[in-house]
């Protein structure tokens, strides 16, 4: 819940800067709903009862839905209209499309891996499990979750980046050579052009010949 806490902060701290409400206290109210469903899961595992417990298992499937969406639309910025594969952007990084497909698929499904809290011996097929031992599974699928979850973030937050020209991919150089001029073009009209090969750095037709002074 505390790392909940201070991204919520953050997300009222960065409205409070930018003065955007979109994204920002969007992003918090994700961070709210989160914060809410793990305290009624401390309260329905607390105090107990159906009562507690409905009113868990609806948080927890608005929390999962938001999140979820969150995920897909913001997060790795996908189901763009001009995509030209389906429910994807139009730039991607990875070769292979089922890399994004999968990746979608396995984060919203981990997204409501907490669904096998609530009854750990009906999704232990018949063996008996602990609570316990559910729980930290779940918590390892999070963290599985979570290491997905940055691949495809660090890429489109790198996309979106250059697009807005706060990074680049490719570097230019500060000058564009020009093209490779011909044999004859790099030669100077006749009036200009003037041999000074057989001209002696002292006589009088040297260019230096004035700058240079006379001896005693």
């Amino acid at each position: 819940m505390v790392p909940n806490m201070f991204r919520l902060l953050q997300c009222i701290r960065r409205y409070a800067d930018s003065g955007d409400a979109f994204p920002h206290l969007a992003n918090g109210a994700k961070y709210s709903s989160t914060i809410i469903t793990i305290w009624l899961a401390s309260a329905n595992r607390i105090v107990g009862g159906s009562a507690w417990r409905s009113v868990w298992v609806t948080s927890a499937i608005a929390n999962s839905c938001f999140t979820s969406l969150w995920d897909l639309l913001m997060d790795w910025g996908l189901f763009e209209s001009r995509a030209k594969h389906r429910f994807l952007r139009t730039e991607l990084k990875f070769e292979r499309t089922w890399v994004y497909y999968a990746a979608m698929i396995t984060d919203v499904i981990l997204r409501f891996v907490w669904i096998t809290q609530i009854s750990p011996n009906f999704f232990s097929f018949g063996y008996a499990v602990h609570q316990a031992t559910v729980a930290y599974i779940a918590a390892v699928l999070e963290v599985l979750r979570r290491f997905l979850w940055n691949f495809l973030r660090v890429e489109n937050e790198h996309i979106s980046n250059c697009g807005q020209f706060r990074a680049t991919t490719d570097i230019p150089l500060p000058f564009t050579p020009p093209a490779s001029p011909s044999a004859d073009s790099d030669r100077l009209p006749n009036e200009f052009e003037h041999d000074y090969s057989a001209v002696a750095v002292g006589s009088p037709t040297s260019p230096r010949a004035a700058f240079i002074p006379d001896t005693p």
